[in-house]
């Protein structure tokens, strides 16, 4: 494709993290929707490099982003018999 922006061909990303669908949004949405589906240990990154330059900022409500933590995974343990 000659002189034009090939942004607007792809709709679907798909990672083992998950599928952005990005046909129609805006950059910032787009920026949002990859970061939402990239490996957890890169996600960090990504919002602080869309906040530097000003492409995004963290959702409204992410406790972890706001207080700079990550979170650990609650392991149950199976109940006895």
């Amino acid at each position: 494709m000659r002189g034009g922006h090939i942004r607007g061909l792809i709709r679907y990303v798909v990672t083992e993290y998950g599928v952005a669908y990005l046909h129609g949004k805006t950059i910032r949405e787009r920026a949002q929707a990859l970061i939402e589906i990239a490996h957890p240990s890169f996600r960090e990154e990504l919002y602080e490099y869309c906040e530097k330059t000003k492409w995004l900022h963290r959702p409204p409500g992410d406790i972890r982003a706001s207080l700079n933590l990550a979170l650990p995974e609650v392991v149950v343990p199976a109940a006895k018999k």
